[in-house]
């Protein structure tokens, strides 16, 4: 089973180097100038490719772009079997990824919770280290109580002379 599937990752591989060695420097289309094909998932007969791509712009843009891609399909299909070994050409269909759109807009999310969240510290804190804060009477390296020390327990009862409770 995984022999296939390598063999179909391969030639998605090699799919997606032709297709876009073509949309760069062979495809007159200019719209289809600034496509970068980001996947290719080919189907377990080999015959079908998921060509998936990303491109910036507005919906109108994106439109456009896509129907440039519909339009080369043929002569992108035509020159992925004259640049491939393969007895099939796969059939291509083109498939916008906005996984980067989602990346980015994620990353954005994650930086405004951590402004967030170092500013409430901060405004909680009073700029001062939560370790340095400590009870009256208490000190950094072991709460101690006045008038109670470790010498004052006993085995029986674990009470602390001179200490109220």
């Amino acid at each position: 089973m995984s022999g296939a599937k390598n063999r179909r990752d391969r030639l998605g591989g090699q799919v997606r180097a032709v297709i876009a060695q073509c949309l760069l420097k062979e495809v007159k289309d200019p719209r289809l100038k600034s496509v970068d094909v980001t996947d290719v998932v080919v189907s377990p007969d080999l015959g079908h490719a998921k060509v998936y791509y990303y491109a910036r712009g507005d919906e109108a843009d994106l439109q456009t772009i896509s129907e440039g891609l519909d339009r080369a399909r043929g002569f992108l299909r035509r020159r992925v079997g004259q640049e491939i070994r393969a007895r099939i050409t796969p059939d291509l269909a083109f498939y916008y990824d906005d996984s980067i759109e989602r990346g980015a807009y994620i990353e954005e999310l994650l930086n405004q919770v951590k402004e967030r969240d170092e500013a409430f510290a901060v405004a909680h804190r009073g700029g001062k280290s939560r370790l340095s804060e400590s009870p009256e009477g208490s000190t950094a390296e072991g709460s101690t109580a006045e008038g109670s020390t470790a010498e004052g327990s006993t085995a029986e009862g674990s009470t602390a002379e001179g200490s109220t409770c």
